[in-house]
């Protein structure tokens, strides 16, 4: 096997030094006749004339650019936009986007992932809402005790159907408690749910992970109250309506791919692309040969893009659209129940704010069951807004060795490394170490909160201030860096110009 492995070596050796050998010679004949056009045409080149393993400038500078725009452009899947909005809306929301992914991946990767889990959570709740009205459905035959057989008969279905038994405790809006059981109350005056081949409905998974997306992302509205006015629903809106008549909340599978842009085709070029750049890096490392900053930045973008295809890959692409419901299909729900998005809203899910059609009471009400539903959830967030930082600060500081054009851009190269990976840690730390003074300290309940306010918030301005300088200055001398490298870095494995790229 030794000796295999050593005469391929040497056959590649070989075709390396003889190809190198044509190259050298017909750059040699070019040379001469350059400026004979009657022998450009008449001399005949060699059957096969490989591509010279090198690199310019302007190569590394255009195949990092379009990877970035081509990560940044197909992995972004934004929400519906407001109704009414322009053209030039919908391009102002995209650049702005595209503008905090060029800065802050990691952070629009956080809100892919949490998206993709509040989708998630919310099909498994519409799944378990439809079966458990479908097994009420004997209530107006057999009244409460039906109701009660049929719901304990229910049991492994609903188990199957959303595949966990702690579904209502594994999502957003959990302490939604009182609402839940009124609202499931008001189920015994909502339309009955058919019964027919029921199951072969769950089968088919018509509250899949797609739908919980087109959920999420503002793909319901409904015409509000007298006037006409069309209302977008939020989660929570969306799931008190859910315990009336899920079954109403349904849209066809056809309607929402109708509305989704996916384009295979573009997709699969960037894949092309960014497989080359991956290829390209690794191959450079393992030969021994330099990098660029630039490149060590393009590849985080790169893993960034991979891993929000992962978590949007079923969420449906530039919908400009919505499906309009009619409220009487949910029977005798009260309008001023039903949570609303914000106009204007554009993140749900990450700054979620919930408005009422109703009084003042139920707007604080409102804001009480969204602050118990974030305190549920606050140890993952926080470990993945803390997570997330961290690594993309270490892959930078990785080039810790690398060469700079000047000490000074070296330096603050890993200064800005340090300040996006550590300061939400040092934050976190400096409110822990408050919390914990002012535990010890005598001071009046009203001074002290005060002080923790005022000392936490300060400091963490100063944090944000740290990582958004950190990320300016990394995505700047990536570029400036290009004008003085290694000469390593022109030198390219021939195999990887044979990969279609651009």
């Amino acid at each position: 096997m030794r000796k295999v492995r050593d005469a391929l070596l040497l056959l590649m050796a070989l075709g390396g030094i003889r190809a190198q050998a044509t190259i050298n010679s017909l750059y040699a004949e070019l040379e001469r006749i350059q400026d004979n056009r009657a022998a450009l045409h008449a001399t005949i080149a060699p059957p096969w004339v490989s591509a010279p393993n090198m690199r310019g400038t302007s190569d590394i500078l255009w195949s990092c650019l379009l990877t970035l725009f081509a990560c940044i452009y197909t992995a972004l899947h934004l929400n519906v936009p407001p109704r009414g909005a322009g053209a030039i809306h919908l391009l102002s929301t995209k650049c702005r986007w595209g503008l905090a992914a060029l800065i802050a991946p990691e952070i629009v990767l956080f809100y892919a992932s949490s998206q993709f889990f509040e989708a998630r959570y919310l099909a498994k709740f519409l799944m378990v809402e439809e079966t458990l009205q479908h097994f009420a459905a004997p209530l107006s035959m057999g009244g409460a005790a039906g109701v009660e057989a049929a719901t304990d008969a229910a049991a492994p279905e609903l188990v199957d159907a959303a595949g966990s038994p702690e579904v209502e405790s594994a999502g957003p809006d959990e302490a939604n408690t009182e609402t839940h059981k009124e609202a499931r109350t008001a189920t015994t005056t909502a339309p009955p749910v058919q019964a027919t081949n029921y199951m072969d409905k769950i089968d088919k998974c018509e509250f899949d992970l797609e739908y919980g997306f087109f959920l999420v992302m503002g793909g319901i509205e409904i015409i509000h109250g007298p006037s006409g006015d069309i209302r977008t629903l939020s989660v929570a809106g969306i799931k008190h309506l859910a315990v009336h008549n899920a079954g109403a909340l349904k849209v066809s599978r056809s309607s929402i791919d109708d509305r989704s842009k996916a384009d295979l085709l573009q997709k699969g070029l960037v894949l092309l692309q960014v497989t080359w750049m991956v290829l390209q890096c690794i191959a450079r490392k393992a030969s021994g040969l330099p990098i660029t900053l630039l490149e060590l930045h393009t590849m985080v973008h790169v893993v960034c893009a991979f891993a929000m295809y992962a978590f949007w890959l079923k969420k449906p692409l530039d919908v400009k659209s919505t499906e309009i419901l009619d409220i009487s299909r949910f029977g005798d729900v009260a309008l001023d129940d039903i949570h609303f998005r914000q106009r204007g809203a554009n993140i749900p899910g990450v700054k979620t704010s919930w408005i009422l059609a109703g009084d003042l009471e139920k707007i604080i009400d409102a804001f009480a069951d969204d602050e118990a539903r974030d305190r549920n959830r606050v140890p993952t967030l926080l470990y993945s807004a803390l997570l997330l930082p961290l690594i993309y600060g270490c892959v930078h500081l990785s080039a810790w060795n690398f060469e700079f054009p000047t000490p000074v851009e070296g330096l603050l190269w890993k200064i800005s490394g340090i300040f996006i990976a550590a300061s939400l840690l040092a934050w976190v730390a400096l409110v822990k170490f408050l919390l914990a003074v002012d535990d010890c300290l005598p001071l009046p309940d009203a001074f002290s909160n005060m002080l923790f306010i005022i000392n936490a918030t300060f400091m963490g301005r100063v944090a944000v201030y740290a990582m958004l300088f950190g990320r300016i200055y990394i995505l700047v001398e990536a570029f400036i860096s290009l004008r003085a490298v290694p000469i390593g870095v022109y030198w390219t494995p021939a195999w990887i110009q044979m990969i279609p790229h651009v």
